[in-house]
């Protein structure tokens, strides 16, 4: 009969058997598919995303937000996976992804800062 300490250890047992599974057959041309590929995917599922709000551009002036929204995924993506490639370029490519990021939050901040106080923005920007 089992007991819990015995399950204990075969848990354990079999816990360290995955990992070292894991880190024996991981090897850098792995992640590196592995990152492309989901870095592919991002990029597809955001391109037909945003081919969608073009079509259908009803209200053009959210729209626009929600494009630029969208394009931080492609963005922090592609910089993410050639910083994997090449870690020497992590330092540039951070700086563009923040850059973007800040540019998507001031396009937000804008319009919230319109609709709080419409005759502030005249004095701000």
């Amino acid at each position: 009969m089992l007991t819990c300490e015995t399950n204990c250890v075969f848990l354990k047992q079999g816990v360290e058997d995955l990992i070292h599974l894991l880190l024996l057959h991981t090897d850098l041309r792995f992640s590196y598919q592995l990152a492309g590929t989901f870095t592919l995917l991002t990029c597809l599922l955001t391109i037909f995303h945003m081919a969608s709000h073009i079509r259908n551009m009803y209200e053009p002036i959210v729209q626009r937000k929600i494009l630029a929204i969208l394009w931080m995924s492609p963005i922090y993506g592609v910089t993410s996976f050639i910083s994997l490639l090449v870690p020497a370029t992590e330092g540039y490519l951070s700086i563009i992804k923040d850059f973007y990021e800040a540019y998507v939050i001031v396009s937000q901040k804008r319009k919230t800062f319109l609709l709080i106080f419409p005759v502030g923005l005249l004095i701000v920007f």
